[in-house]
């Protein structure tokens, strides 16, 4: 495995031009989607060049899925980063919660809670289970999420947090946060 990182475009494209071969597994991860669609059209161009035919990127139109595809048929796994998560969750075995489930779940949760069992807090529904999927991410224990702040509200919602993991537990279920990092994990324990 070869690991390449540059902060210049021009020298990651030159590289791209210069030394990719078919014959090889190419798995490329950038930072944003304006890179990623600029990376896009690297490698569709040089397949081309190298003899596939594909429709053009603009018959296509914005379908991201279908040109991937076409990529990755031809070994070129490129990813914008948070896609790459996503993918890596959705190629796994685990079993994960799609955001409607695990709303569902926070809001019993809620429900069952004396102090958010009201509709200040429930109607902060949506962002508190992005906020539990994004520290659920994080790898931070739930002690060190909890030192964030001493306001009562936050006490409130670590102790929402902690009962949202607990049920998920009950429930042998994760939820996007906790999947990519537990395929993190694992990923860091075979190269260990």
């Amino acid at each position: 495995m070869q690991v390449l990182c540059s902060p210049n475009s021009q020298d990651v494209e030159s590289y791209i031009k210069n030394n990719i071969k078919l014959d090889k597994r190419i798995l490329h991860l950038v930072p944003t989607l304006i890179l990623f669609n600029r990376r896009k059209s690297l490698y569709w161009n040089l397949l081309k060049n190298w003899g596939e035919k594909l429709p053009s990127l603009k018959e296509l139109g914005n379908d991201d899925r279908e040109v991937s595809k076409k990529l990755v048929e031809n070994n070129i796994y490129l990813f914008e980063v948070d896609r790459f998560m996503e993918y890596l969750v959705r190629e796994s075995r685990l079993k994960v919660l799609t955001k409607r489930e695990s709303s569902i779940i926070l809001e019993r949760v809620m429900k069952k809670n004396p102090n958010t069992s009201n509709y200040a807090w429930l109607s902060t529904l949506s962002d508190i289970n992005d906020l539990f999927v994004l520290l659920s991410s994080t790898g931070l224990t739930k002690n060190e999420i909890g030192n964030f702040s001493a306001n009562k509200s936050w006490e409130s919602l670590m102790d929402l947090y902690v009962s949202y993991l607990n049920e998920l537990d009950s429930l042998n279920m994760l939820d996007f946060g906790l999947a990519t990092k537990k395929i993190i994990e694992d990923s860091k324990k075979k190269f260990e």
